[in-house]
């Protein structure tokens, strides 16, 4: 996952059911858009029932893995928010 500059924000890993993002940036999880990464994952868990975690380290986002991803159609839809998430919040 890159940013509009090119730099990597991000390494993704899928293998069905298995969601994970491993963050390569420093992203501060105190910045108030950081809310709308949550507010994303909890619609979805109600939605889809995937099952999500966020790991942070000092206040800084390190990984995010979502369980229950069976097919690509979600995969890409969560892709897609939360690369326009991290990117809002890499600013």
């Amino acid at each position: 996952m890159k940013n509009k500059k090119g730099e990597v924000l991000a390494e993704i890993l899928y293998t069905p059911p298995l969601f994970k993002i491993m963050v390569k940036s420093k992203i501060s999880s105190k910045k108030p858009a950081f809310n709308a990464l949550g507010k994303l994952l909890e619609s979805e868990k109600s939605i889809s029932r995937i099952e999500y975690e966020i790991v942070t380290d000092n206040d800084d986002l390190k990984e995010i893995v979502i369980k229950n991803v069976n097919d690509d159609i979600l995969y890409n839809k969560l892709k897609a928010g939360i690369q326009a998430i991290l990117e809002r919040i890499s600013e």
